[in-house]
């Protein structure tokens, strides 16, 4: 039986560690039965690319990805600002209007409106 594919959405392909958190999220899904699909799994060719097409190059690749998966699991934890980081935002949308089933978590307990007022004040 084939396990079922997840995406793993998230910041953490802007950290500088961002192949070894998802080499680890990959094996924690396999450990379960599933199969883990980072952002990073595929290669995005912006070689070629002006700088405005980067963007929309690297959506389309992680779009394809999402597409051949069942699952997104999204780490919604506020990343740059008091919410998620917005490219994990749009695949979450852009799974659900696949009809994928999305479950997302979060690291911070703190009320969305608490961390909005903290960021206009600081």
């Amino acid at each position: 039986m084939t396990p079922v594919r997840v995406y793993l959405a998230g910041p953490e392909v802007f950290l500088s560690n961002s192949q070894k958190i998802g080499e680890h999220k990959k094996a924690l899904c396999k450990k379960h039965g599933f199969e883990g699909v980072f952002p990073l799994d595929a290669e995005v060719d912006i070689k070629s690319k002006r700088p405005s097409e980067v963007g929309l190059c690297i959506s389309e690749v992680n779009e394809n990805l999402i597409k051949t998966c069942e699952v997104v699991i999204a780490n919604i934890t506020p990343f740059m600002g008091p919410s998620a980081e917005v490219g994990t935002a749009y695949e979450m949308g852009f799974a659900h209007a696949l009809g994928k089933k999305v479950f997302a978590y979060t690291n911070i307990v703190v009320p969305f409106t608490e961390r909005t007022i903290k960021a206009l004040k600081d």
